[in-house]
């Protein structure tokens, strides 16, 4: 928040009075006497800052922390835009103008090629220098006129393509600069100066506005979110019954006495189980690691599977010999091949 924006919140909090935004009563606004209300528009850095009588206040400056103020706009000192376009005049005919004007004349040097050029080259004495005091030897590049014939070929056509490319950037920048005040004096319009707490007004409306697009966007993130959430689950439901649907097949298999009819179907269960349109892991014995509302277990699906005849013993990783594994879904194939000679 800008001091004027905490003046103005201050004098509204002191004052009690419903709808008053700026009283001049002492009782309510002791410093109002000193209270710069009235803001204008600076055609130059295209700001928004305080008047006082009549004209813009002090911007456009810098304060690199050395105790003093470097530098200020042109518009400094001048009338506001809303007052007048005597402000845009000036700053085309003095300063834009003339930039203009060096920039095409920059371009057109440009177009044959100088001379010499300045380059960047190593100076040994300075790096000495520099070495010496512990400085950084960055500053050991000096830069110095070269003619073509002492630099290679290379380096003088990059040199000259680079500046011409920044003096045609410079020249572009200062048409635009020269279009935009043109566009201010010829569409000038008197209009009455704006106040801080119109500004004050604007920035909440502003701050209102992209916490409002702020939350839209968190908001429509969260939907797709909820969404997205929502279709894993749907996938994941679907996916733990379908499990749930063979195991119970498989349970009431297990439950059957020993035959070649029974263990055809265990066959052909085994190998559709495996099928990858079900998605449950592609394996078969993947079943055996899913527990489904307390059905099923590995220890209690092994135990299934041995009476069922779809395991074989074999060693496991780092585990005992003779341990059982189901069998692959291609055994299965093979066996049911078997079955159906």
């Amino acid at each position: 928040m800008t001091r004027a924006e905490q003046e103005v919140r201050a004098a509204a909090e002191a004052c009690g009075e419903p709808g008053c935004e700026w009283c001049e009563d002492e009782g309510h606004m002791p410093n109002a006497a000193t209270t710069i209300r009235h803001v204008g528009f600076c055609p130059v850095c295209q700001g928004i800052w305080k008047v006082q009588s009549g004209l813009l206040v002090h911007h456009g400056y810098r304060r690199p922390g050395d105790g003093e103020i470097h530098g200020d706009c042109f518009g400094v000192q001048r009338e506001p835009h809303e007052l007048s376009p005597t402000t845009a005049r000036l700053y085309l005919h003095s300063s834009v103008d003339p930039s203009v004007e060096r920039a095409q004349r920059a371009v057109d040097d440009l177009k044959t090629e100088p001379e010499q050029m300045r380059f960047e080259k190593f100076d040994p004495e300075e790096a000495r220098r520099l070495r010496d005091a512990g400085e950084p030897l960055r500053g050991s590049y000096v830069k110095v006129w070269q003619r073509r014939d002492q630099v290679s070929a290379y380096d003088w056509n990059q040199k000259l393509r680079s500046l011409r490319y920044q003096a045609q950037q410079e020249l572009d920048f200062m048409l635009a600069e020269q279009k935009r005040v043109q566009g201010l004096i010829d569409t000038w319009q008197r209009r009455e100066l704006g106040t801080v707490e119109d500004e004050v007004r604007k920035a909440d409306q502003s701050r209102a506005e992209k916490k409002a697009i702020k939350d839209a966007a968190r908001a429509e993130k969260e939907a797709k979110r909820a969404a997205l959430d929502a279709k894993t689950q749907a996938r994941q439901d679907a996916k733990n019954a379908t499990a749930l649907a063979f195991h119970q097949e498989f349970l009431a298999l297990a439950q059957q006495p020993p035959s070649p009819a029974r263990d055809e179907v265990a066959l052909r269960l085994y190998v559709e189980a495996a099928r990858p349109k079900y998605k449950i892991g592609g394996y078969p014995w993947c079943l055996a690691d899913l527990t489904v509302d307390g059905i099923w277990g590995r220890d209690a699906g092994i135990q299934v599977l041995v009476e069922l005849g779809l395991t074989e013993p074999r060693a496991g990783w780092g585990g005992p010999s003779g341990r059982e594994f189901p069998i692959s879904p291609g055994d299965a194939e093979l066996r049911l091949r078997r079955y159906l000679r």
